[in-house]
């Protein structure tokens, strides 16, 4: 059988070799995966919109009798929670969020209801923004909503908390002071004789500093492996923020190829990355102008390049989708 690619003439039609054919495969089912994710966040657009107009008929339905407005939103949320055979805790929280986006953060909605970001990113940015006026939230996602799709969760809820901390740095101020009103510890029984410990605690924070560079060994000088750090500050692979002290010093040209342990050849990746960068078919290349700047190559063909956070502010800068667009692809057959 014949697989053709598609930016190649019929008559200069070619068999791809079983690699070839594995990474075109997975690339057309990363595309409908992507895709079915977009539809996914448009129906839940959808659904928040619903719910919005939900509460608003309660309340409409109850009029201005506190009484009978409290009865009332206590049926809706048992009879939704019915109808969606879920718990009356989760409900209120996924109808007070509808209230939210729609009154205080229409442009969140609004790319919610495009399938352009996933419900979870717009209540990263519902909770981030909590303690701001409406004007101020419109503020806040003038800047962030249009680079919500290219940012990881993590990276998105770091840039959703300095954007407000630049507006009002009191705000961040009533954040830290509701966290730390329900800080506490849990325990709950998970099953098979196991615990979960869950602690919500205040957070010390890191210092460091940097020096001079220098190495010709596997493993880096001190002095390096600070550098690196500092300039890093967190695991490098695109979608990850875990922490120095979760992350190792990789080669980005191995070190048993003749890669050099100096600053334009290391970077900070967690273990997991560490390892899924040797994997068969990724493929990382650092810039050799000493900017920090990574790009990342998978095995079906996407690219993607990271830059280092700011050094004073600690912010991300949005990562970059290098991976050529692909034409729109036709229903896959059942799989």
């Amino acid at each position: 059988m014949l697989f053709l690619r598609p930016d190649v003439p019929a008559t200069d039609a070619r068999p791809l070799d079983p690699d070839a054919r594995w990474a075109a495969r997975c690339g057309e089912l990363f595309a409908r995966i992507a895709g079915a994710e977009s539809q996914i966040a448009r129906l839940h657009g959808e659904q928040v919109v619903a719910m919005a107009a939900l509460v608003r008929e309660a309340a409409a339905h109850a009029g201005d009798d506190e009484t009978a407005r409290d009865y009332g939103e206590r049926s809706v949320r048992a009879e939704l929670a019915l109808v969606l055979r879920s718990s009356e805790r989760f409900v209120e929280h996924r109808l007070d969020e509808a209230v939210d986006l729609t009154v205080r953060l229409p442009m969140t909605l609004a790319a919610l209801r495009a399938g352009r970001i996933t419900l979870y990113k717009a209540g990263i940015l519902r909770d981030q923004t909590m303690h701001l006026s409406v004007e101020q939230c419109h503020e806040v996602e003038r800047g962030l909503v249009p680079r919500a799709e290219n940012l990881a969760p993590c990276n998105l809820r770091r840039a959703a908390r300095r954007a407000v901390e630049r507006i009002d740095r009191d705000a961040v101020r009533k954040r830290a002071k509701a966290a730390r009103a329900e800080r506490g510890v849990s325990l709950w029984e998970s099953g098979d004789g196991m615990w979960t410990l869950h602690a919500d605690l205040p957070a010390a924070p890191a210092t460091g500093h940097l020096l001079d560079l220098g190495a010709t060994r596997y493993a880096p000088s001190d002095r390096l492996a600070e550098f690196v750090r500092m300039r890093d500050q967190h695991c490098r692979f695109p979608s990850c923020r875990a922490p120095i002290d979760h992350s190792e010093i990789d080669h980005s040209i191995e070190f048993r190829i003749g890669g050099r342990t100096i600053r334009i050849n290391v970077s900070l990746l967690c273990r997991r990355h560490h390892k899924i960068k040797h994997l068969p078919g990724w493929d990382l290349v650092q810039d050799p102008d000493g900017s920090g700047i990574l790009t990342f190559r998978t095995p079906s063909g996407q690219t993607f390049r990271t830059r280092p956070p700011d050094l004073l502010t600690g912010e991300d800068p949005d990562p970059e989708d290098l991976t050529p667009k692909r034409p729109p692809l036709p229903d896959l057959p059942p799989f």
